[in-house]
């Protein structure tokens, strides 16, 4: 953030999609023998979301939210319907990953992260 203020809202949503593009490129890298996806699990108060000023209103039980990564992680659907790369955004519905298409976008994604582990070659 040498160009601009630091705003905690405009990262998180940075990382969010980070996160996304992230799993169409494991997606890509593991199938056809592990399944992939990304996920908005739901809204509880945590730290984070108390923090960034979300959220204050809800209660601080996780279980809802863990609903989905627990579906995306076991239920049959998933793999029957070969959902990876996918989007889930609080439902079951698989969307397409926003820019997950955008190929330079992905592979230059993909080597800032390498770069961050330096030289070691995850995949």
């Amino acid at each position: 953030f040498t160009d601009r203020d630091y705003d905690p809202d405009s990262a998180y949503r940075q990382a969010k999609q980070a996160d996304q593009m992230l799993a169409v490129l494991w997606a890509e890298r593991l199938a056809p023998s592990v399944l992939v996806n990304a996920c908005h699990p739901g809204d509880p108060c945590t730290t984070l979301s108390s923090a960034l000023g979300y959220n204050l209103e809800a209660g601080k039980d996780c279980s809802a939210a863990a609903q989905l990564p627990c579906y995306l992680a076991s239920h049959p659907d998933v793999e029957r319907n070969g959902w990876t790369g996918k989007w889930f955004d609080g439902s079951t519905r698989a969307r397409e990953v926003r820019f997950g298409s955008d190929r330079a976008q992905c592979d230059g994604l993909w080597e800032l992260c390498e770069s961050y582990s330096q030289g070691r070659q995850v995949l």
